[in-house]
């Protein structure tokens, strides 16, 4: 079970557990300055770092300029943010405005979302809302997101995504009921209804595989060209 098991502040030192059979050691009309908060099983590290933690009730907590690191024999990433609310009892962090996302490869992603929660127990980074997300010369606008990450690398599923790239003065867009990015190898996969225009060619297929280093598709099945009117 994932366990909350230190806080450390300024002056002084809280062990604390989240399981949910423990009672906290604070009372909920404390602020805490400089927390650290460290998650520990046996997969995976996690450090929350932040400006000062607000309790907001028995279970939520508020903390300012939020900064997660999470590290494990597989995964290294941190997420940043300007506030977040933690529920100890779901081990879930609901991060509020915008959020940057750092993956093991160096990427630096950011999201803007009404919604984007990161699950301890899952490791994943997820909203079920309208998402805007930038990665270098790319911009993804989406109705939900679902960030995870693996040996093999980090990964960005989108529903009903909308897609721009601009390199080199040239520009590139698209559309897909599913759009996996895969920053690791440098590519797109495009599923369902999916179009994409290419110096003024439109190609429409079930599936499109787009690498955005090479500047290429890849794979496509069921494909349609088209040169753009």
């Amino acid at each position: 079970m994932v366990k909350i098991i230190l806080i450390c502040l300024a002056l002084s030192f809280f062990t604390l557990s989240f399981a949910s059979d423990k009672n906290l050691d604070f009372v909920p009309s404390e602020i805490f300055t400089k927390p650290i908060l460290v998650f520990a099983d046996s997969k995976n590290n996690i450090t929350i770092e932040g400006i000062s933690i607000i309790p907001k009730n028995k279970s939520e907590y508020l903390i300012d300029e939020p900064k997660i690191n999470i590290h494990s024999e597989e995964i290294s990433s941190s997420i940043t943010a300007s506030e977040a609310i933690l529920n100890h009892d779901t081990k879930i962090i609901d991060f509020k405005n915008s959020t940057s996302f750092y993956t093991l490869d160096n990427n630096e992603i950011n999201i803007k979302s009404e919604m984007l929660i990161f699950d301890l127990n899952k490791d994943e980074l997820v909203s079920t809302k309208s998402v805007i997300f930038s990665l270098d010369n790319m911009k993804v606008k989406a109705s939900g997101l679902e960030v995870t990450q693996r040996k093999s690398g980090s990964e960005a599923l989108f529903k009903n995504a909308e897609i721009n790239i601009s390199e080199n003065n040239i520009s590139h867009s698209g559309f897909a009921n599913e759009l996996i990015l895969m920053p690791k190898t440098k590519e797109l996969l495009m599923k369902g209804d999916a179009n994409f225009i290419q110096e003024g060619f439109e190609i429409k297929a079930d599936l499109i595989r787009f690498n955005y280093k090479e500047n290429k598709i890849v794979k496509s099945v069921n494909s349609v060209i088209r040169k753009e009117i």
